[in-house]
Order: structure tokens, then C-alpha cells, then sequence
């Protein structure tokens, strides 16, 4: 393990991520577990590093915050200021519009604030990759772990898929290897409708 892998595994044990519920279990094992994945996939160091944080402020769908947007300078200093950088624009985007930018067909590409629902323009096509490569990672990484990580990744597939020709290859073949049934989730919408029936 090298020097700045350590020194940022020490931060996330200092500011209690193994501590945190996640349905992975505890988020440091969450954390770990999508770094894993970027490096499987041949991601570049920056972005992997941004997986193994990449919910530490807390994001649109983990509202758990671990680490106070006020210390970003310590979260840079472990990780680089690069990767950082990703890691906030992860975590303050709304999520959907992230995808969005796959019906638009950027360039240029751009992210909403999910606090101010001001517009954050992203960096070109790289940029726009990296988040999508992240969030790929941080997806497949819990469907083993989560009923409701499998329903919204069977949502979210062909988005992927489309996503395809900005995702590392390892990526694709991944995804395209992931399949995982709605069954649970239509048996939900099933019992919903019987109920309102009944009810009705």
C-alpha cells in the first residue's frame, strides 16, 4: 500500500466512516469497496481516489455527512486536490442531472446544485466521465448488498449503456455483464395497486 493510500484510508478512519451505517454495511467498507472497483476497471489514481470518497459531504441520495464541506482543504490534502475536486462536484450535484446531460449530448456539460439549483459547468467531456465512472462504481458496487440499490441500477441500465462510449471498456463489459430483476419492484407496484383497489 503506498504512502497517499494510507494517508487517505487514515482520514476516513479518523473522521469515523467504519462507524457509519450503509447498507453495505459500514460506509468505510462501502468506500473501499468502489476505490476497488475504479482500480479494477484501470481508472486513473485521481479517480479512485474520488471513489474512495465520494460520498463523504454527503450526496443527493447518502444525506450523511462524514466530513464538513468547511474542511475540504483536509480532504485535498489527503487525496489531492484534483480528486477533490470530483469528490464535491459528486456530492453536491442532483443526481438526475447528471444523467440529463446523456439526453442533451453534451458539450458543453453541466451538473445542478442540489442545494441552490444553480448550474455547475463541468470541466469537458473528462470531467463529465469521471462523475459517470464514479457513479457507475458506487452503483455496482452495492447491488450485492442492497434490494434497493438492484431495483434502481434495473432503472438505470440502459442509461449506462448509453453513457458506454465515455466509460472505461472494463466498465462496459462489467455493466453489460449486470443483470439484476425488477421482479421485487414490480411485485411493490403490484401490492400498491391492490391495496388502492381495496381501499377504493
Amino acid at each position: 500500500m503506498d504512502s497517499e493510500l494510507k494517508q487517505a484510508l487514515a482520514l476516513l478512519e479518523e473522521v469515523g466512516a467504519e462507524d457509519i451505517d450503509h447498507p453495505r454495511g459500514s460506509l468505510g467498507e462501502h468506500l473501499r469497496g468502489t476505490y476497488e472497483v475504479l482500480g479494477r476497471w484501470g481508472c486513473e489514481r485521481d479517480v479512485c481516489l474520488a471513489g474512495l470518497y465520494h460520498s463523504v459531504y454527503g450526496t443527493d441520495a447518502f444525506k450523511t455527512v462524514t466530513v464538513s464541506p468547511d474542511a475540504r482543504d483536509k480532504v485535498a490534502a489527503a487525496i489531492g486536490e484534483e480528486a477533490e475536486k470530483l469528490v464535491y462536484t459528486y456530492c453536491v450535484l442532483v443526481r438526475e442531472s447528471l444523467y440529463d446531460n446523456l439526453a442533451a449530448g453534451g458539450p458543453p456539460y453541466a451538473v445542478l446544485n442540489r442545494f441552490d439549483q444553480t448550474s455547475i459547468p463541468l470541466r469537458g467531456a473528462d470531467e463529465y466521465a469521471k462523475l459517470l465512472t464514479i457513479d457507475l462504481a458506487n452503483r455496482l458496487e452495492q447491488i450485492r448488498h442492497s434490494q434497493g440499490s438492484r431495483e434502481r441500477f434495473a432503472k438505470d441500465r440502459r442509461r449506462y449503456l448509453a453513457a458506454a462510449p465515455l466509460l472505461p471498456p472494463k466498465a462496459v463489459n462489467e455493466l453489460r455483464r449486470t443483470r439484476v430483476s425488477r421482479a421485487p419492484l414490480l411485485a411493490r407496484r403490484v401490492a400498491r395497486r391492490l391495496r388502492r383497489t381495496l381501499r377504493s
